[in-house]
């Protein structure tokens, strides 16, 4: 068997995809599900860019090192863009599918 053309091979026109009822059903629970993750990952990830807004603002007015304190504001807002992709990407599944 040659493994090096599986994905270079044109496919077939018998090999069309079947999505039969049992299929549909699953895929509409994992959408279901999917969207109800989406839009709680949402709702922490708001959380936590107004903690981070907040904690951050609060360090940089009680300490006298604000730079520090902007420093690491920017660094947690950029972990939190990061991981904002995953969870829109998710949502797109739960709306498309």
């Amino acid at each position: 068997m040659d493994l090096d053309n599986i994905l270079d091979d044109a496919p077939s026109p018998e090999a069309n995809l079947i999505i039969n009822q049992p299929i549909r059903d699953f895929l509409s629970e994992s959408a279901r599900w999917a969207k109800f993750l989406a839009i709680v990952g949402f709702v922490f990830l708001g959380l936590a860019v107004l903690g981070v807004l907040i904690g951050g603002s609060t360090i940089m007015t009680l300490s006298g090192m604000a730079g520090f304190g902007a420093l690491g504001m920017i660094f947690y807002l950029g972990l939190l863009g990061v991981s904002a992709i995953p969870i829109y990407y998710l949502y797109n599944f739960a709306t498309k599918t």
